[in-house]
């Protein structure tokens, strides 16, 4: 309070006639209150005869900007975090596609190789399937996060995707009984 009303005088000295300057002052109870006064030096002869001052308590309407200020900001972050929502579920959406499809290929791939073929490429098949589920592990925790739901492991189906059933379809009837029989079981699917 001090320093505005020493500011006060010394814009009344530069020969300013309207002043306006904030303040904090302690009241008799011992509360901070905010004020914002106005200083009027009215038309004269150039002495100072008349002052006029004004002194308003705008300790509430800082009280409420500062709420309003919370709540924009808070209002803010809830933006920010659907918006991240949003973009999970897309990019989990987009993934899980093609990850669908590169699954069923390996688990195709893995059925059809022949007993005598290199260990290497049953090994990179299964690598495959074992990196196929990690990505889909990946993807519902992003999903998970963005929705704060409790993320849980689980067995991906894919018999739902219509061009992949028609696929596993087709690899049925390719495929021994017997062959077909052991590559479900192997797989989760029987």
């Amino acid at each position: 309070a001090e320093f505005a009303f020493g500011r006060i005088i010394a814009a009344l000295i530069r020969g300013e006639t309207t002043i306006v300057e904030e303040a904090r002052f302690r009241t008799a109870q011992g509360d901070l209150v905010d004020v914002v006064v106005h200083v009027t030096l009215p038309p004269s002869d150039g002495q100072w005869q008349r002052v006029l001052l004004m002194a308003m308590d705008v300790t509430e309407r800082r009280r409420a900007e500062a709420r309003f200020k919370q709540a924009q900001a808070e209002l803010t972050h809830v933006s920010r975090v659907t918006t991240l929502g949003q973009l999970a579920a897309s990019i989990a959406h987009e993934v899980n596609q093609p990850l669908a499809a590169i699954r069923l290929m390996a688990e195709n791939g893995a059925a059809l190789l022949p007993r005598d073929a290199a260990p290497e490429v049953a090994g990179n098949l299964s690598s495959i399937l074992r990196m196929t589920d990690r990505i889909a592990r990946i993807t519902d925790q992003l999903r998970g996060f963005a929705r704060k739901a409790k993320v849980e492991n689980y067995t991906l189906s894919y018999s739902g995707f219509k061009p992949l059933k028609q696929a596993f379809n087709d690899y049925q009837q390719r495929v021994p009984k017997a062959k077909f029989a052991a590559f479900c079981q192997e797989v989760g699917l029987s």
